[in-house]
């Protein structure tokens, strides 16, 4: 991101003006961007641990299949919800799919 170079810094998470408007409407346009916002615990745990969490939070309870946020119901059994984040932000991502 050119923000991040002129600022001087690698990460949002790391610009003291993070969580700025540029970013706020960056994440609002697709649902997957939802919890940009909350990227600042990355900083916070090692990141090993929060992609162990991410990969978690997408995988199906029933058959362990990773799914996409955009994936309402699992790809491979079919259960719905696809995942804990679909079940999380189910009514953002079905207004996004219906437009």
């Amino acid at each position: 991101m050119k923000c991040q170079q002129k600022k001087g810094v690698s990460f949002c998470g790391n610009c003291s003006e993070f969580f700025c408007e540029k970013l706020k409407d960056f994440s609002i346009k697709m649902p997957h961007r939802i919890e940009i916002e909350q990227s600042h615990i990355l900083l916070s745990i090692d990141w090993k641990k929060w992609l162990i969490f991410q990969n978690n939070r997408f995988r199906c309870s029933v058959c362990n299949t990773i799914n996409s946020a955009y994936h309402l119901s699992c790809r491979n059994c079919g259960i719905k919800p696809s995942c804990q984040f679909v079940e999380i932000h189910n009514e953002t991502i079905e207004l996004y799919l219906t437009d």
